[in-house]
């Protein structure tokens, strides 16, 4: 079946009808007992056919990791344990179908020119069984080495901030130097976004990954588009760029005297 099939066939499951849940239950009890057992832990494989990547790599992009100019079957293992304990479950539903197939025609037909600089190198939507025995979608990737923009602004040093700029102590320019640059890199990156006529939807800190390092940042990489929509709605289009210059800001202080 085509992801545009699958995506338009009926429900399995729906979260809304008291008759579909009684009817799934049990099932999903058992799933979720399962889960217990069968964590998605550190080392968990799943097998997926990579096609290779037809990217036309230019100056400015991050280069296309080696096992994506091959098609072949590869093996992604989990490096970091996923929702392993029942306190970090969602207690809310979202048609996980709906989220894939609308990520992944966001990622195949508004980003194909965008990947690799704005967003990660995508490679496809994968079925795949989870330990527990669930079906799942997958969505594979690039990796993106750094640290997320919510990372780093955990991690600035505590400069005094206040309203009255003659009060702030330590190196108030590094720091609005350091701002001014990912500024740029997140707004250059959001402009990407938007000439694709694309919405993100949740931009924020934890959604944005300076990469490769704070030190010596190329890019910052908008990641996590299951809320995405594809429209031209400039209004929506100002008021992101308005979170990504939230989301950078230590304080509303220095975001004032930020001039990109």
């Amino acid at each position: 079946m085509s992801f545009k099939a699958l995506r338009d066939s009926a429900w399995d499951f729906d979260p809304l009808d008291n008759s579909s849940i009684l009817s799934h239950r049990d099932k999903l009890i058992e799933l979720r007992q399962a889960a217990c057992h069968f964590p998605l832990g550190q080392d968990t494989p799943f097998q997926v056919y990579i096609h290779r990547h037809d990217a036309n790599v230019q100056t400015g992009m991050r280069p296309l990791p080696a096992f994506a100019h091959t098609s072949a079957l590869r093996t992604l293992t989990l490096e970091t344990p996923l929702q392993t304990k029942p306190d970090t479950w969602s207690q809310s539903y979202e048609p996980p179908r709906l989220l894939a197939t609308s990520e992944d025609y966001i990622y195949r037909r508004r980003f194909s020119a965008t990947q690799g600089s704005a967003v990660p190198y995508y490679f496809g939507l994968h079925d795949v069984t989870m330990p527990n025995g669930e079906n799942a979608y997958l969505l594979a990737m690039e990796y993106v080495e750094g640290v997320t923009v919510a990372q780093w602004r955990d991690n600035l040093p505590d400069l005094g901030c206040s309203d009255d700029p003659e009060t702030t102590s330590g190196s108030l320019p590094d720091r609005i130097a350091a701002l001014q640059n990912i500024l740029v890199l997140t707004l250059r990156s959001m402009k990407a976004m938007h000439n694709a006529n694309v919405l993100h939807l949740d931009a924020r800190g934890a959604n944005m990954i300076i990469h490769p390092s704070i030190e010596a940042p190329t890019h910052v990489v908008m990641i996590d588009f299951g809320m995405s929509e594809a429209s031209t709605n400039n209004h929506s289009q100002v008021v992101e760029r308005k979170r990504c210059i939230d989301a950078v800001s230590c304080c509303a202080q220095h975001g004032t005297v930020l001039d990109v």
